[in-house]
């Protein structure tokens, strides 16, 4: 079951420079870590594969956390994702094919306008905003700016068989990622609009 928001991805080719540019409106880092292993089973999704990337993890002081991820120093393709402290908004080539692809597959539901996913954890409620684009360039992981929504399950294989039967289309493995402060199981796929989700399962004994 999808329990809530774990993060939005921000590409990025200076793990340090975001680092000090986050803390300085307020952000807290969770971790940094470098050199973790890329799953290979994610290069179709990324322009220029790596078999490893850095990551660091930020709380803001209010909206979702952002993990940053360093692919390399060529950022391609586009990223259909932008953050603001009350909402996540989605530049879709579909918008109506994504709608219905959150709500069915990702659990969210109709408010006021806007996509809604509610937790008991307030930290873990997340709301998105459909927009139309018509932007021709490839969605990829590897493209600058935030390619890519993360969601926390605790059923990652049931929420993929719902994610696909919904479908989702170029799903990666479920493969497991050593973090510094947690091991977590993950998955990938796009929308069949072609935007990128992610699914986290978190290990047991292990949080944010």
């Amino acid at each position: 079951m999808i329990l809530g928001v774990d993060h939005l991805a921000l590409t990025a080719t200076d793990l340090d420079e975001v680092h000090n540019h986050l803390l300085h409106r307020g952000f807290e880092c969770s971790f940094v870590a470098h050199e973790v292993p890329n799953h290979p089973s994610k290069a179709h999704l990324l322009g220029n594969y790596r078999p490893t990337h850095d990551l660091g993890y930020y709380r803001p002081p209010t909206g979702i956390p952002i993990e940053v991820t360093v692919h390399g120093d060529e950022p391609v393709g586009r990223s259909p994702f932008s953050w603001a402290p009350d909402r996540v908004t989605l530049n879709s080539s579909d918008p109506t094919a994504d709608t219905g692809f959150i709500r069915t597959a990702l659990r969210f539901r109709n408010r006021n306008g806007l996509l809604s996913l509610v937790s008991p954890i307030p930290a873990w409620n997340c709301t998105v905003e459909v927009c139309s684009s018509d932007a021709a360039e490839p969605i990829l992981l590897d493209a600058p700016g935030y390619p890519c929504l993360a969601l926390l399950t605790n059923a990652i294989e049931d929420d993929l068989v719902r994610a696909i039967t919904a479908g989702a289309i170029d799903t990666t493995d479920v493969f497991f990622t050593t973090l510094p402060d947690k091991v977590v199981r993950t998955v990938l796929f796009r929308s069949p609009a072609d935007t990128i989700f992610e699914l986290v399962e978190i290990n047991r004994g292990s949080h944010r």
